[in-house]
């Protein structure tokens, strides 16, 4: 599994410099406090939110309410708990800024986590992205976990 340090280092990468992030199922805030030591601003919602991170009751189906813009959205093992993961992609796109990325980081469909979940494979969801307007820039598997990163073109702009 991918510590939250691991994961932080990942979307410093990916973010452009002074950009904001939303964490979409941030349960406790893990992730986000360890952006936030590396002086990234965000926010994360999850249905079931604990402990002191900025996280939101909100479900993941639910972002495009939140009025606000970021440069990158992700998910991290939380696409399976969804009610709607298909969806996500669109909902993403939403609240994403022209230019924005988005990382998904969930168990792959042959996952054994000890539990029966519901997986997907890696071009499902990649398909979900590239149906929502993403050009997909990476995408692999590392152990059980697949990594998605998409990008949402400028429109009318300059690949």
């Amino acid at each position: 599994m991918f510590t939250d340090e691991a994961v932080a280092n990942l979307i410093v990468e990916l973010l452009p410099s002074g950009g904001r992030v939303l964490d979409v199922g941030c349960g406790g805030g893990h992730t986000l406090a360890a952006l936030a030591r590396r002086g990234v601003q965000g926010m994360g919602i999850d249905p079931h939110p604990y402990g002191r991170a900025p996280c939101r009751r909100l479900r993941a189906e639910e972002i495009s309410t939140l009025g606000e813009q970021f440069d990158l959205v992700y998910t991290l093992h939380a696409l399976h708990e969804f009610e709607a993961p298909e969806r996500f992609p669109r909902e993403a796109r939403e609240v994403l800024r022209p230019d924005g990325i988005l990382l998904i980081m969930d168990w792959g469909r042959e996952a054994r986590m000890g539990v029966r979940e519901r997986y997907f494979a890696i071009e499902t969801v990649a398909g979900w992205m590239a149906d929502a307007g993403f050009d997909i820039l990476r995408q692999e598997v590392r152990g059980q976990t697949m990594i998605l990163v998409g990008w949402m073109p400028i429109p009318g702009g300059a690949v």
